[in-house]
C-alpha cells in the first residue's frame, strides 16, 4: 500500500449517526445532550456522538461489532458477559474489558452505527461508542437515582501487567517491562442539563471501578464513560497534499488521532507515552521511512509540541535533512539543515 493510500485507509467522517429506526432513543438521546455540551477541547471527553466510526452493527450472531477501525481491530458481542476487545496487530496491544453487570445484562441492542446498548436491569444502561480513531467509549447512561453508584470493568492484564493512575487522571495500561498496553481516559460524567457530575476511578488490580457520585439532585439521565484506546496516531501520509518540500527528498507526515492527543494533554508521562509509544506506532507500520533524522524529528514535534491544538495539526518530516544528534538541546524549532 502506498503512504497515499494509507492515509486514505485510517482517515475516517466525522457522523452523528441516526438511530436504526430513525428515531432517538432515551439512550441517544442522552448521548446527543452531553455531545451538545462538550467543549470540543482534547481535554474533554463528552462530545460522544462526534467522531462515531462508520461500521457494520448487528443484532445477531455472535459479535454486534467486528471490523478494523484505523489500525484498530475492535470486536464488541452481542453477549455482554464475553466482554469488549480491541487490538493494534502492529504493535502487539491487545485490549479486552469485562463490562458492569454484564452477568445479568440483556444482549446488545442495536442503536446505531458504532452504537449498541446493554440494558443492565438496575437502572443502568452500557451504552459502547466505536470512534473512527479506533478506541471505544463505554458509556453508561444512568436513568434515576436508585441506580447504582459504582461501574467496575475488568481489563486483563498480562503477567506481571498492571493499572496506572496518572496525576491527571488517565489510566495507564502496562505490561511487565512497564511499557504501554493502552489506557482509559480521564472519568467524567454530566447530568441532562451538561453539568458535571462528581466521578473518579478506582483500582484494584485489573478492575477499574469507575464511581459515579449522581444522589437524586442531579437532572437524569447522567451519561458518564471511561474511553478505552491504544492508538496515538491518526494515519500515516507520504506528500501529503500541502505539504512542503525540502532538497530532493520526501515528507512524510502523521497528526495525532482524537484519542491521542488527549494522551498527549496528560502532563510529563502522557508526554513520553506520545514520544516513545507514537515512534513505536510509527517504526513499525509497515510503510514508513524508519532513519535517524525521521525518529529525530518525530520525538522533536513530539517533545516541543506539547498543547496540539496550538501547536497546530500536522507534524511533518522531511527524509533530506540530515541528522542531529542535539535536536534536544538544539531543536531549531525541528526544522534544522
Amino acid at each position: 500500500m502506498t503512504g497515499a493510500a494509507a492515509a486514505c485507509a485510517f482517515v475516517g467522517a466525522s457522523v452523528v449517526p441516526a438511530h436504526a429506526d430513525d428515531m432517538p432513543s432515551d439512550v441517544m438521546s442522552a448521548l446527543a445532550s452531553v455531545t451538545d455540551h462538550a467543549y470540543q477541547t482534547p481535554t474533554d471527553a463528552s462530545n460522544v456522538l462526534d467522531g462515531v466510526a462508520e461500521v457494520e452493527t448487528v443484532a445477531g450472531g455472535r459479535l454486534a461489532i467486528d471490523e478494523r477501525v484505523g489500525v484498530a481491530d475492535i470486536e464488541i458481542p452481542v453477549d455482554p458477559s464475553e466482554g469488549l476487545s480491541l487490538s493494534i496487530e502492529h504493535v502487539g496491544i491487545d485490549i479486552s474489558v469485562g463490562l458492569p453487570f454484564a452477568e445479568r445484562a440483556k444482549d446488545a441492542r442495536v442503536e446505531a452505527e458504532g452504537v449498541v446498548a446493554y440494558d443492565n436491569g438496575n437502572g443502568s444502561t452500557t451504552v459502547p461508542v466505536v470512534k473512527d480513531d479506533g478506541s471505544i467509549q463505554i458509556t453508561t447512561v444512568i436513568t434515576h437515582a436508585g441506580a447504582p453508584t459504582r461501574y467496575p470493568y475488568t481489563i486483563a492484564l498480562s503477567e506481571g501487567g498492571y493499572l496506572e493512575k496518572l496525576e491527571e487522571g488517565m489510566i495507564v495500561i502496562r505490561d511487565a517491562d512497564g511499557d504501554f498496553a493502552g489506557g482509559v481516559l480521564p472519568a467524567w460524567a454530566k447530568d441532562a442539563n451538561g453539568a458535571d457530575v462528581p466521578t473518579h476511578f478506582e483500582i484494584d488490580g485489573g478492575v477499574l471501578t469507575q464511581v459515579v457520585e449522581h444522589d437524586g439532585s442531579v437532572a437524569y439521565p447522567v451519561v458518564a464513560d471511561p474511553a478505552v484506546g491504544a492508538g496515538l496516531l491518526g494515519g500515516y501520509w507520504k506528500n501529503r497534499a500541502g505539504g512542503y518540500v525540502y532538497k530532493n527528498g520526501s515528507q512524510w507526515s502523521t497528526h495525532l488521532s482524537p484519542w491521542g492527543a488527549a494522551v498527549y494533554t496528560q502532563g510529563i508521562v502522557g508526554n513520553e507515552i506520545v514520544k516513545n509509544q507514537g515512534w513505536v506506532e510509527w517504526a513499525n507500520y509497515p510503510t514508513t521511512p524508519v532513519t535517524a533524522t525521521i525518529e529525530q524529528q518525530y520525538k522533536c514535534h513530539a517533545q516541543f509540541g506539547y498543547a496540539v491544538w496550538l501547536a497546530g495539526l500536522w507534524w511533518d518530516f522531511e527524509t533530506a535533512r540530515g541528522s542531529n544528534p542535539n535536536w534536544l538541546w538544539n531543536p531549531q524549532r525541528c526544522n534544522w539543515d
